[in-house]
């Protein structure tokens, strides 16, 4: 059954996956960027 406490719960558990994804998300961006960075300084 759905109750207020459960309701609460699960979005808590959601929101907090989808803050993980981001944060890795963010910090793979920029690692390949830096990667692509460093490739192209040496290619200079």
């Amino acid at each position: 059954a759905l109750d207020p406490e459960t309701v609460s719960d699960t979005i808590g558990v959601l929101l907090k996956y989808q803050d993980d994804i981001a944060r890795i998300e963010q910090g793979e961006s920029r690692r390949i960027l830096n990667e692509v960075k460093a490739e192209l300084s040496a290619a200079e």
